[in-house]
């Protein structure tokens, strides 16, 4: 009995110590875990406030600036796209939507178009939905949307006329097209593509979402487009630095955007998209807007303004070159069937560039000339071709191929509604 309780002793002791071990592991797992799930909480926590305040940021850019990267105009236009539906069924005008760049944003007026068909006996009202900084990619989620829009309204759209820019549908356009690609598909998007999109690839669903959401539509390819800018600008410039500087712009610029916002309290220059004007600018404006719009046109009419112009679109579209993007193309020919979808007719129409200072290569006018009749023989659309004719020089540009104001933006419109005339009317007019 001595014996075995003295044995005992050493192994009650070494029970003891290990249970002390044991639960001191416990007390020190314990305390791992509640340092892991505080440093979880605490890194989550900085993630999300570090997000918010690169989102309120981003955000914050969307509407201090005028229409950074045209995101507003894209997200305006697209919440517009049902314009048509608030007219009644048996209105007889015609209506027409015309979409595109910005060549026709800032080149197309409905009010002249209309005036025009309207006085000819063909009545008509029609919408301006153009956008800049859009290639057919960003096009071709537009006019889905607007497919959708009218998927219960067949034929409420009489003609849709999409403009086909060349340089548009480049190669090179295509290789920088990405600062919009995320950005379009968040703001054009429905939720139920987000929501396929989720179980496709939970990652970038979760970034349209808080593009969409938290960002204002402005993605972060976009941010670091705008910081690149002044590089590329700077590249551009180089081109010319031999050159005499050209009379600076002062504020000229800011002055007749102050006016026109006087003259136009209902419209939005430069984003947004106007109701009483259907998207489109009025055709005119008061005398003094009138005066600073001639001032600034000449002064970005200045020679050098207009070499570095035509640098930066051989720059981003290889605008002499035009080697055609296969991918653009097939955008193309899917924005044109999207639109066949809905409407009555479709049509295509090539806008004129500034013929004094972009002379295509022979190569390039054969690249378009094959691509706009590979799109004609997928789509069976009408052509509209006012690209070469008639002649349009410097005077009616501001820059490679956007139009003046009110002098390009008048002619323009007039020769894509002289398309339209009743022949009688073309053979007088």
């Amino acid at each position: 009995m001595t014996s075995s309780t003295s044995n005992s002793k050493p192994n009650n002791s070494a029970q003891s110590d290990a249970s002390i071990e044991r639960e001191e592991d416990i007390r020190n797992a314990r305390g791992r875990r509640k340092i892991g799930l505080y440093t979880v909480i605490c890194g989550g926590l900085m993630i999300l406030v570090s997000m918010g305040l690169v989102n309120i940021g981003i955000a914050s850019l969307r509407y201090s600036s005028l229409n950074p990267f045209s995101i507003e105009r894209i997200q305006a236009t697209g919440g517009n796209l049902g314009a048509a539906l608030e007219l009644p069924e048996d209105d007889p005008r015609e209506v027409v939507y015309v979409l595109g760049s910005s060549l026709i944003h800032f080149g197309f007026s409905p009010d002249l178009f209309d005036e025009e068909l309207n006085a000819a006996g063909v009545p008509t009202i029609s919408y301006n939905f153009g956008f800049g900084n859009a290639d057919p990619s960003i096009h071709a989620k537009f006019a889905r949307k607007l497919a959708r829009t009218f998927a219960d309204h067949p034929g409420r759209i009489d003609r849709v006329i999409y403009e086909f820019a060349p340089h548009g549908a480049t190669q090179r356009r295509a290789d920088t097209s990405g600062q919009l690609n995320h950005a379009t598909t968040a703001i054009l998007s429905s939720w139920g593509d987000i929501g396929q999109t989720l179980l496709d690839d939970p990652e970038e669903a979760f970034a349209l979402a808080n593009t969409r959401l938290f960002r204002s539509g402005v993605p972060a390819e976009a941010i670091t487009h705008m910081l690149a800018t002044p590089i590329t600008m700077a590249k551009i410039n180089d081109t010319v630095k031999d050159r005499p500087k050209p009379v600076p712009m002062d504020n000229l610029g800011w002055d007749l955007f102050n006016q026109l916002r006087e003259d136009w309290p209902e419209s939005i220059p430069f984003g947004g998209w106007s109701a009483q004007y259907r998207g489109g600018f009025p055709p005119t404006a008061s005398p003094r807007a009138l005066e600073l719009s001639d001032q600034v046109m000449q002064r970005m009419q200045d020679p050098v303004r207009m070499e570095s112009a035509l640098q930066q679109r051989i720059s981003c579209c290889d605008i002499l070159g035009l080697e055609m993007s296969p991918e653009m193309i097939a955008h193309v020919i899917e924005t044109i069937r999207y639109a066949q979808s809905i409407a009555k007719d479709v049509d295509i129409v090539v806008m004129p560039q500034n013929q004094d200072i972009v002379h295509v290569s022979p190569q390039g006018e054969e690249n378009f000339k094959k691509a706009l009749a590979e799109v004609v023989a997928a789509t069976g659309v009408d052509v509209v071709d006012i690209y070469k004719e008639p002649y349009l020089g410097i005077e009616y540009f501001f820059d490679a191929d956007h139009y003046t104001f009110f002098k390009g933006r008048s002619k323009v419109t007039q020769m894509m509604a002289d398309h339209y005339l009743p022949q009688e009317e073309k053979e007088t007019h």
